[in-house]
């Protein structure tokens, strides 16, 4: 959804939404270096609905406000920071991974916006798949 929300955002970003997705970024680190998993989450999952609001599409927006309580609560029953953090200390670079967003969006690179945002959203389904084909495999050796 985000990825659709940046094709739409056109020259819609003020130096104001910049500053607040910043802000967010910064937020992340804190709560990264802090261990606070739960503040941690929320400031990510700002940065990303910020990014939805940006885009003026109010379907678009409850679409990912729908999905978001959805996988809010897969965190509730979940170790996702064990899980991140195994995976490859992703709760420690939550705010590096958000960084380049703001970035393209400050620089007007749409398209590899859109690029990015996709893989960075895709990144830990794919990651969590391989972990659990390499376990499989383990399994299967032993």
């Amino acid at each position: 959804m985000e990825e659709l929300a940046v094709t739409r955002l056109g020259g819609h970003v003020t130096a104001a939404d910049l500053r607040a997705l910043d802000d967010l970024v910064i937020q992340m680190d804190r709560y990264a270096a802090a261990g606070e998993f739960r503040s941690l989450i929320a400031a990510d999952t700002a940065f990303h609905r910020r990014v939805c609001l940006l885009a003026g599409h109010r379907r678009l927006l409850e679409a990912w406000d729908d999905l978001a309580q959805q996988v809010l609560a897969l965190y509730t029953v979940t170790d996702v920071p064990g899980l991140m953090s195994r995976l490859y200390g992703y709760v420690e670079d939550t705010g590096d991974r958000h960084r380049p967003i703001v970035a393209a969006l400050r620089g007007g690179d749409l398209e590899g916006l859109a690029k990015y945002i996709s893989n960075h959203i895709l990144e830990v389904p794919q990651l969590i798949i391989e972990q659990r084909q390499q376990a499989t495999t383990r399994l299967g050796e032993s």
